[in-house]
């Protein structure tokens, strides 16, 4: 009898305790911080070892559940399992993986399969692209990162490369391409025709084109912001790719279990060793219109490389570091000898970006989270041309172009127990830009210029993930020019509202400005082989460029049809 009424009480408390009921939903974040959250609603404590949630990312919708509802959905998606030792105190364990991890109900996503799988758009108006699931995109045979953005409404790329993004009307050096945190100057390989970064590491793409988050400033137009895998590994994965153009290879391994381990990537073109079809007719598209392939009696020696690194360290359960490198580098050389006039003359163009970013991560309560960033980038382009008569230098024009940044980031994202929440952050920047065209035998600078801008960034942005009228996203940035001694003001807006259970309602508003921009030279042009610089804003002849954009459209999701309109407006001032 007495264990028959220890059973009842037992089945009684748990029943009372799985009663509980609380309304949340989270996105696309990872395993611990959705325990957290559970954690703060049940007000329950959760044990279990690092290993069985490292690398996992889950998404809830956003509807009432009892705890045990909260865990079964947990335990699922997260393919582990579970068991409540009292009111109190639930400990996860290992499970058997089921045979896919690809089939989530994601929160906040309004298309799950935009295009084809792999692409989502979400509620606060972007696009998220998971490479490694991205689904065949007509007309593409390799994977490419840039070039699956260019799929998406509003992308275009007038020049038909990888690179040469216009994101609503906008330029490419008007979009701001990160990659783990690091500005990205570099145009891409082979003058643009393929992106710089390797998609076999490449984890997560979010891509802005409209409403963008105040987290985000310095350009005017798109945002595509790349991220690498930050959870330490707990397995070894290599590859090995080859393809006409390029042969690349990735290793990622655990070097301290649970705790630390590292990525490392490389790529390169093998032209110089032989030249495939692919590559041939990617130089023949770039060097169309250059003198490369108007003159016959020519040779030319190109090549790209890029590499990574990334190191991920678990300091604690609440803290984690992460540290990234890349590097891009292109080298072209052409060669032009004319026997019967006895002259000869060559180019020799050097494109370089490389940078580095330190990221920390800290959990200082359930609810509160701290992202620090402290990144640099440094972009520079070399061009020489010398030209040769009877075997003498009778010219010689160099031409230079260097960008150096560095920032300081921080962030606090405060969550509410209704998933509410509100991000607090500060943003320092310091970019330098300078240009040189010159004439080396006579010692002769036509022409030279050196700038720089610090600016100071107050930013914050507030979620309603809960009303039942209207969801909104409210965002405001300030940005403080020191050098040009201006302050510029960004507010911006996102308002969703449902109509039907079928349509929903989208309008978005956004300012932004930009002091860092690309300019056309004209002084080498007719020998150059890339005629575009940056340069940085002055009080004189180059302005802080401003942009104005609002917009309005309906979604449409029934059954398997989805259908997205969207209406905008577009103001950019500043641009000669």
């Amino acid at each position: 009898m007495p264990t028959k009424f220890c059973l009842f009480f037992f089945f009684l408390s748990c029943f009372a305790f799985s009663q509980n009921k609380a309304t949340f939903s989270f996105s696309d974040i990872e395993v611990i911080e959705a325990i957290s959250v559970i954690e703060t609603n049940y007000d329950v404590k959760i044990s279990y070892a690092n290993k069985l949630v490292n690398g996992k990312i889950i998404s809830f919708e956003t509807k009432e559940r009892t705890l045990q509802e909260a865990l079964t959905e947990l335990c699922k998606k997260a393919q582990i399992s579970f068991k409540i030792i009292d009111n109190t105190f639930i400990v996860l364990k290992e499970k058997e993986p089921e045979k896919t991890l690809s089939e989530q109900t994601l929160d906040e996503i309004i298309i799950t399969e935009y295009l084809t799988k792999g692409i989502s758009k979400k509620l606060d108006a972007s696009f998220n692209l998971k490479p490694k699931q991205l689904g065949v995109l007509p007309g593409l045979i390799d994977a490419d990162i840039l070039e699956s953005i260019q799929e998406l409404p509003g992308v275009i790329s007038p020049n038909e490369t990888a690179s040469g993004l216009n994101v609503r009307g906008g330029s490419s050096d008007e979009n701001l391409l990160l990659w783990d945190n690091i500005n990205i100057y570099h145009n891409g390989h082979l003058f643009g025709m393929i992106s710089p970064f390797n998609p076999n590491i490449t984890q997560n793409i979010q891509f802005y084109n409209k409403g963008t988050n105040p987290r985000f400033g310095e350009r005017l137009s798109g945002v595509i912001d790349i991220s690498t895998n930050n959870n330490v590994t707990d397995k070894t994965n290599i590859g090995i790719g080859l393809n006409g153009i390029s042969v690349d290879g990735f290793l990622e391994t655990p070097i301290i279990k649970d705790k630390l381990s590292i990525l490392l990537s490389y790529r390169r073109s093998y032209e110089g060793f032989f030249e495939t079809n692919s590559f041939q007719k990617m130089e023949d598209k770039v060097f169309q219109n250059s003198s490369i392939l108007d003159e016959g009696n020519s040779e030319e020696d190109f090549y790209f490389k890029d590499y990574n690194l990334k190191l991920n360290y678990q300091i604690n359960k609440n803290h984690r570091l992460n540290f990234s490198y890349i590097r891009i580098d292109n080298d072209l050389t052409h060669q032009l000898d004319n026997v019967q006039n006895n002259q000869s003359y060559i180019d020799f163009l050097d494109i370089e970006n490389k940078g580095f970013s330190l990221n920390w991560k800290a959990n200082w309560k359930d609810n509160i989270t701290q992202n620090t960033s402290v990144n640099t980038s440094k972009y520079s382009l070399n061009y020489n041309f010398t030209s040769y008569q009877n075997a003498l230098e009778n010219l010689n024009t160099e031409k230079y172009n260097e960008v150096e940044d560095y920032n300081f980031l921080t962030e606090f994202e405060i969550r509410f127990k209704n998933l509410n929440k509100v991000d607090l952050g500060i943003q320092i920047s310091e970019k330098e830009a300078s240009y040189l065209f010159k004439e080396t035998n006579d010692n002769n600078t036509l022409q030279q210029d050196y700038s720089k801008v610090n600016t100071y960034s107050l930013f914050t942005n507030y979620a309603n993930k809960t009303s039942k009228i209207i969801f909104y996203n409210l965002g405001f940035r300030v940005n403080y020019y020191s050098i040009l001694d201006e302050i510029r003001l960004e507010p911006r807006i996102i308002l969703t509202k449902d109509l039907t259970k079928t349509i929903k309602l989208q309008a978005t508003a956004e300012v932004k400005n930009q002091a860092i921009y690309q300019i056309n030279e004209s002084v080498l042009s007719d020998s150059s082989l890339e005629n575009k610089l940056w340069r940085i804003a002055d009080k004189k002849n180059t302005p802080i460029l401003n942009s104005k954009q609002i917009s309005l459209g309906t979604i449409y999701k029934n059954n398997n049809w989805d259908l997205d309109f969207d209406f905008y407006y577009k103001q950019i001032k500043g641009v000669s």
